[in-house]
């Protein structure tokens, strides 16, 4: 074992070049004692493990094996084997130079890629999903949510794109500022937790702070700045460009996260959206729609204990085949 890794340092130096005049007497005597089946897994082994910038291309193998076969000859054609060593290293070494320029541009150019590659990351209905952002970030995403980031964050900022809704726990880094963009608002923090509601069927956007500190801009026409701190949310409505910081309780805030499903002040129309994200149904509406407004709130996995409860509020009768559900009005 011991002689197959000395074989692999010497063979290494020959490849570069570096090879000291003891060190080829070294190499020239251990060539005698090896065979050929050890010699091919030395070299290969080199060819596949090393890190030096060396294409595997079979002609330059081929020609280190030919002169490594000459190390093997009786001692009066050493000679010989110098001017063949001379010949070989006079047409590998310019032609290693050359493919570690282009290993290097390769490297430069895949790094360039990397850093413009997007990663698009879609939490269907009834599902959601755990995301850790290149920097450490964990982003949970809620159902029918789309996040969008890059394969590796520039120097300046780390920057993501959310539609829907996502818990952030944001990995502090004082240096690169992380920055969450919708189609109307912008979200900066240091390092913090928040939840972002964004969904582009509904009216309103909404930041909570669990803990430390966000930035919260409007780019709507209507500008807004506003600080957060924590147990505050700001409310911004996209449509009108009102503006709203309150304190708010974290427990409804964070409800999903938990499994736990929460109305408040919903009307029946919006209940059906949120029914549809949190259990993956669609929904079928018939009859007239109330407009009164709702709150409950629920820990079932199953759809149906809630429906049943809607009905001692709402006057209606439903019928279920597979994720459809048709719910019709009664009217009294």
């Amino acid at each position: 074992m011991q002689q197959s890794q000395n074989i692999q340092e010497l063979i290494l130096k020959l490849i570069h070049n570096t090879l000291t005049p003891a060190e080829i007497q070294q190499l020239t005597h251990q060539m005698q004692e090896i065979d050929d089946w050890s010699l091919d897994e030395c070299l290969q082994t080199i060819w596949e493990e090393e890190t030096f910038p060396v294409k595997r291309n079979k002609k330059n193998y081929q020609e280190i094996r030919a002169y490594l076969n000459t190390l093997r000859i009786p001692e009066r054609k050493k000679q010989l084997a110098l001017k063949v060593w001379r010949t070989v290293a006079a047409i590998l070494i310019p032609a290693l130079l050359l493919l570690s320029i282009h290993f290097y541009r390769q490297q430069h150019t895949l790094l360039q890629n990397l850093q413009t590659a997007y990663y698009h990351v879609h939490a269907d209905k009834g599902e959601n999903i755990t995301v850790r952002l290149p920097d450490g970030t964990n982003v949970y995403l809620n159902a029918l949510s789309h996040l969008s980031y890059p394969a590796s964050f520039s120097r300046s900022e780390r920057r993501v794109t959310l539609s829907g809704e996502a818990y952030f726990e944001v990995a502090p880094d004082p240096e690169k500022p992380f920055r969450v963009f919708t189609e109307d608002a912008t979200i900066e923090v240091l390092g913090t937790t928040f939840n972002l509601y964004n969904h582009p069927q509904d009216q309103w956007i909404e930041v909570s702070l669990i803990s430390g500190k966000v930035k919260v801009e409007s780019t709507g026409v209507k500008k807004h700045t506003a600080i957060l701190l924590p147990n505050q949310k700001v409310r911004y409505n996209r449509q009108t460009g009102d503006w709203d910081v309150t304190k708010t309780d974290l427990r409804f805030e964070t409800a999903w996260r938990r499994g736990d499903l929460l109305f408040r002040s919903k009307n029946f129309t919006e209940i059906v959206s949120e029914l549809e994200r949190f259990y993956g149904v669609n929904i079928h509406l018939e009859g007239n729609i109330p407009n009164n407004t709702f709150n409950a709130s629920y820990q079932e996995e199953n759809i149906l204990p809630v429906l049943e409860n809607l009905q001692l509020h709402y006057k209606f009768s439903y019928r279920k085949s597979g994720k459809e559900i048709y719910i019709h009005f009664i009217n009294l």
